[in-house]
């Protein structure tokens, strides 16, 4: 859309240009008419027509730029940028939450999403090593971790609730709200684990937990012979009971010391790629 203002500013800058230069001109040639002996003679009146010229000129020309600046042409004007989400953000694994359309879809959309975390979660509550990378996650007292169990126990109460039932628009948006809420502090709280490792620990379990971790990673490690994997085994599970401010979860647990009783790796010691968000 054009702008008034910049047009008025074009018009003053054209007319002030051709009026120096006509007045100049007409100066000049009155000047010419002039008697040829007071012609030859230096006059530093003569001056005025060009001074006049070159004052109105660089005026006019100094508005015309400022002018001409201010009309950008629309492919050079900035466009925004598309948002880059990483993978795995809250965004990517919510989404909105629906306020309308049948209960029974709203339900199962938020159940799903529900699962999900679930289901990523449990993957460090039953494997020893995951849980022992993600270890702060089993620390209550750290805030992400508080937020996050919170919001889990509470979307898991509301779908045990109603799970098995015809459920109400109140209890289905209850339900929704909740499980909206846990994968942001789900995310948050596992991003966190995987930056901090075992740094939150004491120094003594802190270099316990790195030295476990380090045996656990022996233990899945395919070209390490039958003995080592199985001696990696048993010093991660001796390092891990001498551990004071971390205990591996009842599922994980039970895994390292099955695997430790039979003598033999685990049927899923393959070492595991990034773990599962969820999303």
């Amino acid at each position: 859309m054009n702008d008034p203002r910049r047009s008025v500013v074009a018009i003053l800058a054209l007319t002030l240009m051709t009026y120096a230069v006509i007045s100049g001109l007409l100066m000049l040639v009155g000047d010419a008419a002039l008697d040829s002996d007071a012609a030859l003679e230096f006059d530093t009146s003569t001056l005025v027509p060009f001074g006049l010229m070159l004052i109105g000129l660089g005026a006019g020309s100094a508005l015309m730029s400022g002018w001409l600046s201010t009309r950008r042409p629309h492919s050079a004007r900035p466009r925004p940028r598309p948002a880059v989400r990483r993978q795995g953000e809250p965004s990517d694994h919510q989404g909105p939450v629906p306020t309308t359309g049948p209960l029974g879809e709203r339900w199962r959309l938020a159940r799903d999403r529900h699962t999900r975390v679930k289901e990523a979660y449990a993957q460090i509550l039953t494997d020893p090593l995951n849980a022992l990378t993600h270890s702060v996650l089993f620390d209550v007292s750290d805030e992400r971790t508080a937020r996050f169990v919170t919001a889990y126990s509470l979307a898991d109460d509301l779908y045990d609730v109603s799970a098995h039932r015809d459920r109400s628009e109140s209890e289905v948006a209850q339900y929704e709200g909740a499980v909206h809420r846990l994968g942001p502090l789900w995310l948050d709280a596992l991003r966190y684990a995987e930056k901090v490792g075992a740094e939150w620990m004491s120094a003594r379990d802190q270099a316990l937990a790195e030295a476990a971790t380090k045996m656990l990673r022996l233990a899945r490690d395919p070209g390490a012979t039958e003995a080592e994997r199985l001696s990696g085994l048993r010093r991660a599970h001796a390092n891990m009971a001498s551990i004071r401010s971390f205990h591996l979860p009842p599922g994980a647990a039970l895994a390292l010391e099955n695997q430790v009783r039979l003598a033999l790796p685990g049927p899923d010691l393959s070492e595991p790629g990034q773990t599962h968000r969820g999303g």
